[in-house]
């Protein structure tokens, strides 16, 4: 029994020295047949884990201060009230918001209801149970901490709009849906060449309205649908047109919004082409010139 101890030992301090050699010049013999696994991919960011309420910290945040993001709306809960508005975020981190509308005795700034932080925000990442907003460099913003509480809601808001969002399986479907190709013939536009304003092609100048967008270089779009003022924030990635909802008048005429429905602008020759998330044409536009006020 001495003997087969001794043994082992010899065996075991061996094996030991073969693999401290191993170490040192960092090279091991594989099985004959062995092959190395390949790294696993990155789960995708996606649109549909913004959803719910959080608690935001960030330069410039005003303490307390909670978002709520639902299948289409933002809502920041802060000491004067609640302000309202719509975001928008492609699979991979791109994303827009925009507030239109506040409660309670919140004013806006320079006629923008849009808190600086969340104007400054272009794109969203995942951090465990957290999230975190980013500007263009990539820095962090904001960072959102799940919700310990319930947000406070004014007393002339609905209550229920404090209550979690839920979401649906269609919702979350449309939300993490990815981008269509670009039909034959159309190729994604640059940035640049969306700056200007836009008409339907053969729209005469003689006319007293007519449906327009004027891409401007800040980051906002003003326009009309014929008889009623439009606008809001946009921007452009990989030919993807990043558009968030807005705020009205509701007069009524023809009522053509060339934005609508949009997610994907490219260009036919100098014909700017807008296509809708299943990669359908919705509109056709050329340079022109905006109609003048009255």
């Amino acid at each position: 029994m001495k003997r087969r101890a001794a043994i082992a030992a010899g065996l075991s301090l061996a094996l030991a020295v073969l693999v401290g050699c191993a170490g040192d010049d960092d090279t091991v013999a594989e099985e004959p047949g062995a092959t190395s696994s390949p790294p696993a991919a990155a789960a995708p960011v996606l649109p549909s884990q913004l959803v719910g309420t959080w608690e935001v910290e960030g330069a410039g945040v005003e303490p307390g201060t909670m978002l709520m993001f639902t299948a289409s709306e933002v809502r920041v809960f802060v000491t004067c009230g609640l302000i309202d508005g719509s975001w928008k975020a492609l699979v991979g981190g791109a994303f827009l918001a925009d507030a239109y509308s506040a409660s309670g005795g919140c004013r806006p700034t320079n006629n923008n209801f849009t808190p600086a932080w969340l104007e400054r925000a272009t794109a969203f990442a995942v951090d465990g149970e957290g999230r975190e907003l980013r500007d263009s460099a990539d820095a962090v913003v904001v960072s959102l901490a799940p919700a310990t509480r319930r947000p406070d809601v004014p007393k002339s808001v609905i209550q229920s709009y404090g209550d979690p969002p839920v979401l649906t399986d269609a919702e979350r479907a449309k939300l993490d849906r990815p981008l269509p190709e670009f039909p034959a013939g159309v190729r994604p536009a640059e940035r640049s060449e969306l700056l200007g304003t836009w008409v339907r092609p053969g729209e005469s100048a003689d006319g007293d309205n007519w449906p327009f967008v004027t891409f401007r270089t800040d980051g906002r779009w003003v326009g009309s649908d014929g008889c009623n003022g439009l606008g809001s924030r946009w921007a452009f990635v990989d030919g993807a047109l990043l558009l968030v909802d807005f705020a009205q008048t509701l007069i009524g005429c023809e009522n053509v919004n060339l934005l609508d429905r949009a997610v994907l602008a490219g260009f036919d020759g100098s014909t700017l082409v807008l296509l809708d998330e299943n990669g359908t044409e919705t509109h056709r536009a050329v340079t022109g010139p905006a109609p003048k006020k009255k």
